[in-house]
């Protein structure tokens, strides 16, 4: 990964800190989505484009997706990355605070916002994309 690059996206990381013109506290779980996402970067696999992951990294959100489809459960979870209307994926990667993991998100044909299940750290979630 070049380090212009990798500049680029702690910038970007940096930058989701900021909110309002004031900073987030370094106990919210937006912080410890920052904070994760950042350690992982410098996993990243030179098959997975840091421009998209850059381009695609949205300030964490709470979304409710369904867990399971049968009975209709929903869960809350943080949405870290989103569909920008260019270059973008079926799944989403989502940030499970319950179980310290990230996972994928997609949308299903019915309109269901599933939750696929935990993939491990930001690095291992984007690189089953």
């Amino acid at each position: 990964m070049s380090k212009k690059l990798m500049g680029k996206v702690v910038l970007f990381t940096l930058k989701m800190l900021k909110r309002n013109n004031y900073i987030y506290m370094k106990t919210s779980v937006q912080e410890t989505i920052r904070l994760a996402i950042k350690n992982s970067l410098h996993k990243i696999d030179e098959t997975i484009d840091l421009k998209w992951i850059n381009k695609h990294l949205v300030d964490p959100t709470n979304i409710k997706l369904c867990t399971d489809l049968n009975n209709k459960i929903y869960r809350e979870f943080w949405l870290v990355t989103d569909h920008m209307g260019e270059d973008d994926s079926a799944y989403r990667v989502v940030f499970d605070d319950q179980n310290n993991v990230f996972g994928l998100e997609t949308t299903l044909d019915n309109g269901i916002n599933w939750y696929m299940g935990d993939y491990g750290d930001f690095n291992e979630a984007v690189k089953h994309m």
